[in-house]
């Protein structure tokens, strides 16, 4: 055990779990002490200055797996995360036969591969692939901001250009064959228009406000995680955030997903519904499974 701040190192007996002179978590681990040599700050080329680093050697030149990063090196080499990114290229690759295409999809299918593919070798487990998932939602995210003001632009000039000049056209255009019928819509249009507007607007704000949702909780914690997970493995200390919110978010999705699949009028748009549903699970399975019941 160490304090990976101020590098105290307890007795061997000791059972201590915060360090006593900063009250930092104890980790893992011996504290060791690396050097390494930059040019010196203002000075030319040819001169240099050492450095200390205390802790696990710099990422740059590990050569050896920090406990971090072998405790997410297993999970990501488990049979649990290959049938994640399986579900995950099919959830992706079907919509592409119908001309769909899905880049934050990709994003992560791409990303999920590169942490598998890593886990599997027996370097140390590096970072990219956790640095393309928390791009991917920084993405996903951004389509989401748009798509928020875009509907707010669309409510607002639903609310000013609605106007009862254009309900009198459209209703004018419509053929009755009851007359009554017709009598009664041409004396009640004034209630109509303002129906019709209200209905166009509440739609639009009301997605506004869900998406705003969504980008405020669940894909911003999201982002947090995944972040989590590459600095843990780039310091060595496994320091994990927002994990337990994203396995709620993502249980539950995949389970309303699932049940929401089966409205997709094509065969393959139902496969590929499904194949992304359980691709949530199944995160949120990995993620209960090795790092919530520890």
């Amino acid at each position: 055990m160490y304090c990976s701040n101020c590098g105290f190192t307890p007795p061997e007996n000791s059972s201590a779990s915060f360090c006593p002179n900063c009250g930092t978590p104890l980790q893992q681990g011996e504290y060791q002490q690396y050097s390494y040599t930059e040019a010196a700050p203002g000075a030319d080329s040819g001169t240099s200055q050492q450095y200390t680093y205390g802790g696990y050697e710099p990422y740059a030149t590990r050569s050896t797996e920090t406990p971090a990063g072998e405790a997410v090196k297993k999970a990501a080499a488990s049979s649990l995360f290959m049938a994640l990114c399986v579900t995950l290229t099919v959830g992706v690759v079907l919509p592409m036969i119908n001309g769909g295409f899905k880049l934050v999809g990709i994003l992560f299918c791409i990303a999920a591969w590169m942490v598998f593919t890593a886990a599997t070798k027996p370097a140390p487990m590096p970072i990219g692939g956790f640095r393309v998932a928390c791009a991917a939602v920084k993405v996903l995210r951004i389509f989401s901001w748009i798509t928020i003001v875009a509907l707010i632009v669309a409510g607002i000039a639903c609310l000013i250009g609605l106007s009862m000049a254009d309900i009198n056209w459209l209703m004018s255009q419509l053929e009755f064959e009851d007359t009554a019928l017709q009598q009664w819509v041409f004396e009640n249009i004034d209630m109509m228009g303002g129906f019709m507007a209200a209905v166009f607007i509440g739609v639009f704000f009301v997605s506004a406000a869900v998406i705003l949702l969504f980008n405020l909780t669940f894909f911003k914690q999201l982002q947090i995680m995944f972040r989590s997970f590459y600095n843990s493995v780039e310091s060595g200390v496994l320091r994990l955030e927002k994990v337990s919110a994203c396995y709620k978010w993502l249980f539950v999705i995949g389970v309303l997903d699932v049940i929401s699949a089966f409205n997709t009028v094509t065969s393959i748009g139902v496969i590929s519904a499904l194949a992304m549903a359980v691709s949530y699970i199944l995160l949120a399975m990995w993620l209960n499974k090795n790092f919530l019941q520890q």
